[in-house]
């Protein structure tokens, strides 16, 4: 068990190792949402294969990993949005009081939701899902 947990762990750092060679290779300095929603596809992948392949060599069903009913999932999905969404307002709120950032609307506002779409699939894919 622990020298499976140890091999998973290896091939979790390599990966992140990858996502950081995209990220100077494709990215560099300047930043791109279009690259990063790509890299975050690519991880995700990645972890859902080695997931997989665990699954496989230890003989489990993805239904035997616990997940409950879609809708307890969710729920609980939700819950989790909810929180994220509170503390992140918690967050603007105290810097926009305390003078440390400034928020100014250059783009349309079809533009910043669509920008809002995609980092928000791009964190899901890239932080929570994995």
């Amino acid at each position: 068990m622990i020298a499976r947990i140890v091999v998973v762990l290896i091939f979790a750092i390599i990966f992140w190792r990858i996502v950081g060679i995209l990220n100077h290779v494709y990215i560099g300095e300047a930043y791109s949402r279009t690259i990063h929603f790509f890299i975050a596809v690519f991880l995700t992948l990645l972890n859902l294969i080695l997931v997989g392949i665990a699954l496989r060599v230890d003989k489990i069903e993805w239904k035997q990993l616990g997940f409950s009913t879609l809708r307890s999932n969710l729920f609980s999905f939700f819950v989790g949005l909810v929180s994220w969404i509170i503390l992140a307002l918690i967050g603007i709120v105290v810097c926009l009081k305390l003078g440390w950032v400034e928020i100014t609307l250059l783009s349309s506002l079809n533009y910043l939701m669509l920008s809002i779409l995609i980092l928000f699939i791009t964190v899901f894919l890239i932080e929570a899902l994995p």
